[in-house]
């Protein structure tokens, strides 16, 4: 889904300025809805929309340490409410300076960061799992965590409990990754729970359980690839009557569709500007 696969080279800075695109070597790959995961569905009309509507971005490229990607992502306003750090499917073997000084930076302008950690779907050792949540918070400052490759049955359950217990007890929060609605224990386990991540022409006909109508929009995230220029504002919205409280929705296409910043990043941005109504809430991600 959203592992970190290094590339040879990095792409010119100053195209990355121009064009702002911010260009690296990411992939998700789409997930099906696992075994045992919740499929009982409605429409959107049956649905309680999203109120307000933030934006969480998987920033996934080389960061240097003069802060000139971190820039580019600042570049627009409003700023996201988070993003998500991935100097190498995690954090790797060592502190990176240049993801010490992005997370310095986008921490000082009031955004959330995330750092990511692979699971396996509840395969990977979990030693492994919390000596990376821990790493973040020692190298990179932040308490938050990103569990990629997230299981959505309850036979991993009692696992996740633990990592989720690991990132609220140094003061983090925690989301979960299973690109897909998992059993509802998952949901009301995570701070946030990304439950749609696939193109935009299947996110046209995307429906939702309706026990999701229990939780506060705020617990779901959708991750959108694939969509024209033509559509990124319409897609936003549907992600409101979808009930996702965080979304991000980009040009990329499949095998790299997150590899950088959609084209239409400003207006992206914009429409999914915090209304006056939203704007006293705290952004949750800036501990």
């Amino acid at each position: 889904m959203l592992r970190r696969i290094r590339a040879a080279t990095v792409a010119c800075v100053g195209a990355v300025i121009a064009s702002v695109l911010i260009t690296g070597a990411v992939s998700f790959v789409p997930v099906a809805p696992a075994a045992g995961a919740a499929t009982t569905t409605t429409s959107p009309a049956a649905v309680q929309p999203a109120r307000c509507t933030r934006l969480g971005v998987p920033t996934y490229m080389e960061f240097d340490v003069a802060g000139t990607q971190t820039a580019a992502v600042l570049a627009a306003q409003p700023d996201p409410s988070f993003v998500v750090l991935n100097p190498e499917s995690g954090p790797g073997p060592n502190a990176e300076p240049g993801f010490v000084a992005a997370s310095r930076t986008l921490r000082a302008a009031k955004v959330g960061v995330v750092g990511y950690v692979a699971t396996g779907y509840g395969k990977r050792p979990e030693s492994e799992v919390l000596q990376d949540v821990e790493h973040w918070r020692a190298w990179y400052g932040t308490r938050n965590v990103f569990f990629d490759e997230a299981s959505s049955d309850r036979s991993h359950l009692a696992r996740y409990r633990r990592y989720v217990k690991a990132v609220h007890d140094a003061g983090g929060r925690a989301i979960l990754n299973p690109g897909t609605y998992p059993d509802r224990a998952y949901v009301e386990l995570a701070d946030l729970i990304v439950t749609f991540e696939g193109p935009a022409a299947d996110y046209a006909s995307a429906v939702v359980p309706k026990w999701a109508n229990k939780y506060a929009a705020t617990k779901f995230w959708h991750l959108v690839y694939a969509t024209p220029a033509d559509q990124a504002s319409a897609t936003v919205d549907r992600s409101r009557s979808l009930r996702a409280g965080y979304v991000y929705v980009t040009s990329g296409t499949l095998p790299d569709p997150w590899s950088a910043l959609p084209q239409y990043w400003a207006d992206e941005l914009s429409a999914t500007a915090t209304p006056a109504s939203c704007a006293s809430a705290a952004n949750p991600w800036t501990k």
